[in-house]
């Protein structure tokens, strides 16, 4: 079943959403020493109803790169 729902656009903060990811990332990945850098004040307009699926896709590239920054 398919229903619409009204979408509401507010600010979301992608730099403190990708901190929280990168952090336990960096706890999962103690063997490997690994820095993040997050740009600061990265705000998307979204409805607040979309953050899991946000971070859902954004765990999912910072892990889908990992394995390529070895050697780097």
């Amino acid at each position: 079943r398919v229903t619409r729902v009204e979408l509401r656009r507010m600010p979301v903060d992608l730099s403190d959403l990708a901190k929280s990811i990168a952090e336990e990332l960096s706890a999962d990945a103690l063997e490997r020493q690994t820095e993040f850098v997050i740009a600061p004040d990265l705000v998307v307009n979204a409805d607040p109803r979309s953050r899991d699926r946000l971070r859902v896709k954004m765990i999912e590239l910072f892990r889908n790169d990992l394995p390529n920054l070895r050697g780097l």
